[in-house]
């Protein structure tokens, strides 16, 4: 997407997704603890998303590459909470009979709100822009991680989270 005509409206969006981080306390940049940890790699998936007035909104989702993590030591469930057809029928003809309205919504950091109870470090997503001089110099010198605060996109168990 860095190479096409429309490449300022997805770089937009890949600031609008750090900035939703920022905002949630997703990750902090820290100095990396000591060579032997495991850092976690991302990378950015992009996808064009339909609005209600026919136009197309860019998105773009920070997603770490989780099949670096280790189970046991970065987490221990990955189950996900997932809705049954006879739950979802049920609640359709409850709603229907009682004459209520049902509104689809689409919650744009909804993986961003999990805290994570285990340390999971995470390379420095590109397009990152240091918010401080002591951010900078950490990402110059090479020395600089993300620590995950709260899970994201990517990882093993951030539904069940």
């Amino acid at each position: 997407v860095h190479s096409r005509s429309d490449a300022h409206k997805w770089y937009e969006s890949m600031q609008d997704e750090l900035k939703s981080m920022e905002e949630n306390k997703t990750f902090k940049i820290v100095k990396k603890p000591h060579n032997n940890i495991k850092i976690t790699s991302n990378r950015w998936v992009y996808k064009k998303k339909p609005q209600p007035d026919d136009s197309m909104r860019c998105e773009s989702r920070l997603c770490a590459r989780g099949f670096n993590v280790i189970p046991g030591v970065h987490y221990t469930n990955s189950f996900a909470p997932t809705l049954s057809h006879v739950s979802l029928r049920t609640f359709l003809a409850i709603s229907s009979k009682l004459g209520m309205r049902i509104h689809n919504i689409d919650i744009r950091t909804a993986f961003l709100c999990g805290k994570l109870t285990k340390a999971l470090y995470m390379a420095i997503p590109n397009g990152y822009i240091p918010r401080n001089s002591q951010e900078a110099k950490l990402i110059k010198d090479g020395l600089a991680v993300c620590l995950l605060l709260k899970s994201i996109y990517g990882l093993v168990n951030s539904a069940n989270i």
